[in-house]
Protein backbone atom coordinates (compact mmCIF):
# COMPACT_ATOMS: atom_id res chain seq x y z
CA UNK A 1 0.00 0.00 0.00
CA UNK A 2 1.37 3.38 -0.99
CA UNK A 3 1.31 5.65 2.09
CA UNK A 4 1.69 8.89 0.16
CA UNK A 5 -1.37 8.35 -2.02
CA UNK A 6 -3.45 7.06 0.87
CA UNK A 7 -4.91 9.62 3.26
CA UNK A 8 -6.40 7.22 5.81
CA UNK A 9 -3.69 7.98 8.36
CA UNK A 10 -4.32 11.73 8.46
CA UNK A 11 -7.69 11.54 10.27
CA UNK A 12 -6.33 8.82 12.57
CA UNK A 13 -3.36 11.01 13.43
CA UNK A 14 -5.66 13.99 13.97
CA UNK A 15 -7.89 11.96 16.33
CA UNK A 16 -4.88 10.64 18.26
CA UNK A 17 -3.40 14.11 18.67
CA UNK A 18 -6.78 15.49 19.74
CA UNK A 19 -7.23 12.71 22.30
CA UNK A 20 -3.69 13.25 23.61
CA UNK A 21 -4.22 16.99 23.98
CA UNK A 22 -7.56 16.37 25.73
CA UNK A 23 -5.97 13.99 28.22
CA UNK A 24 -3.03 16.34 28.77
CA UNK A 25 -5.31 19.32 29.40
CA UNK A 26 -7.39 17.29 31.84
CA UNK A 27 -4.32 16.05 33.75
CA UNK A 28 -2.35 19.31 33.70
CA UNK A 29 -4.12 20.95 36.71
CA UNK A 30 -3.20 17.93 38.86
CA UNK A 31 0.43 17.94 37.74
CA UNK A 32 1.84 19.92 40.72
CA UNK A 33 0.45 17.28 43.09
CA UNK A 34 1.89 14.47 40.98
CA UNK A 35 5.31 16.11 40.92
CA UNK A 36 5.27 16.83 44.65
CA UNK A 37 4.41 13.23 45.51
CA UNK A 38 7.07 11.99 43.08
CA UNK A 39 9.66 14.15 44.83
CA UNK A 40 8.76 12.73 48.24
CA UNK A 41 8.86 9.14 46.96
CA UNK A 42 12.30 9.72 45.43
CA UNK A 43 13.50 11.37 48.67
CA UNK A 44 12.44 8.27 50.61
CA UNK A 45 14.14 6.03 48.06
CA UNK A 46 17.38 8.02 48.37
CA UNK A 47 17.28 7.86 52.17
CA UNK A 48 16.74 4.08 52.05
CA UNK A 49 19.86 3.69 49.89
CA UNK A 50 21.79 5.94 52.28
CA UNK A 51 20.65 3.75 55.19
CA UNK A 52 21.91 0.67 53.38
CA UNK A 53 25.31 2.31 52.86
CA UNK A 54 25.42 3.33 56.54
CA UNK A 55 24.65 -0.23 57.62
CA UNK A 56 27.30 -1.66 55.29
CA UNK A 57 29.88 0.79 56.63
CA UNK A 58 29.14 0.21 60.34
CA UNK A 59 28.62 -3.56 60.31
CA UNK A 60 29.99 -5.05 57.09
CA UNK A 61 29.89 -8.61 58.45
CA UNK A 62 26.13 -8.43 59.15
CA UNK A 63 25.05 -6.32 56.19
CA UNK A 64 24.14 -7.75 52.84
CA UNK A 65 26.84 -7.58 50.18
CA UNK A 66 24.79 -5.24 47.99
CA UNK A 67 23.44 -3.05 50.80
CA UNK A 68 22.96 0.54 49.71
CA UNK A 69 22.75 -0.30 46.02
CA UNK A 70 19.66 0.13 43.88
CA UNK A 71 18.16 -3.25 43.06
CA UNK A 72 15.83 -3.83 40.13
CA UNK A 73 13.05 -5.38 42.23
CA UNK A 74 13.13 -2.43 44.63
CA UNK A 75 13.09 -0.01 41.73
CA UNK A 76 10.09 -1.92 40.42
CA UNK A 77 8.42 -1.46 43.79
CA UNK A 78 9.07 2.30 43.61
CA UNK A 79 7.58 2.44 40.11
CA UNK A 80 4.55 0.44 41.28
CA UNK A 81 4.12 2.78 44.27
CA UNK A 82 4.32 5.81 41.99
CA UNK A 83 1.75 4.27 39.62
CA UNK A 84 -0.65 3.68 42.53
CA UNK A 85 -0.18 7.24 43.78
CA UNK A 86 -0.71 8.64 40.28
CA UNK A 87 -3.85 6.55 39.84
CA UNK A 88 -5.35 7.73 43.13
CA UNK A 89 -4.42 11.36 42.48
CA UNK A 90 -5.87 11.29 38.98
CA UNK A 91 -9.01 9.56 40.24
CA UNK A 92 -9.66 12.21 42.88
CA UNK A 93 -8.71 14.91 40.37
CA UNK A 94 -11.38 13.69 37.95
CA UNK A 95 -13.86 13.26 40.82
CA UNK A 96 -13.17 16.86 41.76
CA UNK A 97 -13.85 17.93 38.16
CA UNK A 98 -17.04 15.87 37.84
CA UNK A 99 -18.49 16.79 41.25
CA UNK A 100 -17.32 20.32 42.09
CA UNK A 101 -20.46 21.24 44.05
CA UNK A 102 -20.66 18.00 46.04
CA UNK A 103 -17.14 17.99 47.46
CA UNK A 104 -16.17 21.22 49.19
CA UNK A 105 -12.64 20.07 50.06
CA UNK A 106 -9.89 19.86 47.45
CA UNK A 107 -9.36 16.10 47.45
CA UNK A 108 -6.12 16.42 45.50
CA UNK A 109 -4.61 18.37 48.39
CA UNK A 110 -5.85 15.82 50.93
CA UNK A 111 -4.44 12.85 49.02
CA UNK A 112 -1.17 14.62 48.18
CA UNK A 113 -0.80 15.66 51.82
CA UNK A 114 -1.38 12.10 53.01
CA UNK A 115 1.13 10.69 50.52
CA UNK A 116 3.75 13.32 51.35
CA UNK A 117 3.24 12.74 55.07
CA UNK A 118 3.59 8.98 54.63
CA UNK A 119 6.76 9.33 52.57
CA UNK A 120 8.26 11.92 54.93
CA UNK A 121 7.61 9.61 57.89
CA UNK A 122 9.44 6.83 56.06
CA UNK A 123 12.27 9.27 55.27
CA UNK A 124 12.58 10.11 58.98
CA UNK A 125 12.63 6.40 59.85
CA UNK A 126 15.46 5.88 57.37
CA UNK A 127 17.45 8.86 58.65
CA UNK A 128 17.01 7.91 62.33
CA UNK A 129 17.90 4.25 61.87
CA UNK A 130 21.50 3.32 62.56
CA UNK A 131 22.36 6.93 63.32
CA UNK A 132 24.33 7.95 66.40
CA UNK A 133 23.05 11.52 66.55
CA UNK A 134 21.08 12.66 69.59
CA UNK A 135 18.03 13.62 67.55
CA UNK A 136 18.03 10.13 66.02
CA UNK A 137 18.02 8.39 69.40
CA UNK A 138 15.09 10.56 70.47
CA UNK A 139 13.28 9.94 67.19
CA UNK A 140 13.71 6.15 67.46
CA UNK A 141 11.34 6.23 70.43
CA UNK A 142 8.54 7.05 68.00
CA UNK A 143 9.82 5.72 64.68
CA UNK A 144 10.38 2.19 63.44
CA UNK A 145 13.95 0.97 63.08
CA UNK A 146 14.39 0.21 59.39
CA UNK A 147 17.62 -1.73 59.89
CA UNK A 148 15.82 -4.41 61.88
CA UNK A 149 12.88 -4.44 59.48
CA UNK A 150 14.84 -4.78 56.24
CA UNK A 151 18.05 -6.52 57.27
CA UNK A 152 16.86 -8.59 60.26
CA UNK A 153 19.52 -7.01 62.47
CA UNK A 154 19.43 -4.19 64.98
CA UNK A 155 22.74 -2.40 64.77
CA UNK A 156 21.88 0.13 67.44
CA UNK A 157 21.43 -2.63 70.02
CA UNK A 158 24.64 -4.35 68.88
CA UNK A 159 26.65 -1.17 69.40
CA UNK A 160 25.55 -0.99 73.06
CA UNK A 161 27.07 -4.40 73.87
Amino acid sequence: MDMENSVWWQPVLRWCVTAGVAVWSAVLPGMPYLLLCTGFVLLDCWSACALGRRVAKLMPEKALADAGKVKSWRLGKVVRTLAEIYAVLLLVHFAQICMPQVVKVDLRQVVAGAVCGWQFWSYLENKASCNGARWASLARRFLADKTSRHLNINICDDEKD
